[in-house]
């Protein structure tokens, strides 16, 4: 489904990805992991056409994407979850999935099949958004992704300051999202988490891809257990 060959990209003249590539199959989960500043971060905005590789090429199911604008990559099935939610505080639940349709020509079905999923989004829908524990907002900021009903769905850290017991609701739902035919890239702290949601993972350390495998295999890596799981 995803492509990503050899992009390099640099914010001015700091270059922060170096020759990255992976791909990603129609219906898998992957991930990808490292640690704080590995450009984690900037992969999903290169993904997403908010920064331009300076080289390489990324390909959405053989087309080139990677200078689309972005509206016209959601418009092409990718929709991103930002890190941090990035909600419309001020705005109420259903006007935030409103915002998450514009590019959708079947809001009525996405709508219920969302609330379907959500249900609690569905009793509060007239609430503001700014009102919402951390945890419903995160529910939040994934119905209003999935609105454009997108083929590929990428979470930016989608576990960030939440309580345990949210951080496995988040991850049952990745779970769902995909067992429902919705490929997922997963970009993740959480690593343990992470690589038992996966089918696949890629190690993104000071801008380079440095390992990648099936994710039962990255999870007995001795790199992985002691430079991430504290092993």
């Amino acid at each position: 489904m995803l492509k990503v060959k050899n992009i390099n990209v640099s914010y001015g003249s700091v270059k922060i990805l170096w020759e990255v590539n992976f791909h990603i199959d129609e219906g898998e989960i992957i991930t990808i992991i490292g640690p704080n500043g590995a450009g984690k971060t900037t992969i999903v905005k290169t993904l997403m056409g908010l920064l331009k590789p300076t080289s390489g090429t990324i390909q959405l199911n053989g087309n080139p994407i990677h200078q689309a604008p972005t509206h016209q990559i959601v418009k092409d099935g990718i929709a991103l979850v930002p890190e941090g939610r990035e909600l419309f505080p001020k705005m109420t639940i259903m006007e935030n999935l409103q915002m998450g349709a514009y590019t959708s020509g079947d809001r009525e079905n996405t709508l219920e099949w969302v609330f379907d999923l959500f249900p609690r989004l569905e009793e509060r829908q007239k609430q503001s958004a700014g009102t919402m524990s951390g945890g419903e907002q995160q529910m939040l900021a994934i119905a209003r992704g999935l609105m454009s009903r997108p083929k590929l769905l990428i979470l930016d850290e989608p576990s960030l300051g939440l309580a345990p017991i949210m951080v496995n609701k988040v991850f049952e739902i990745i779970k769902i999202l995909n067992s429902q035919g919705v490929t997922v890239l997963l970009v993740e702290q959480n690593i343990h988490h992470a690589l038992e949601a996966s089918n696949r993972g890629y190690v993104l350390e000071t801008g380079r891809i440095t390992l990648e495998g099936v994710s039962s295999e990255l999870l007995d890596n001795n790199h992985v257990k002691e430079a991430y799981l504290g092993m």
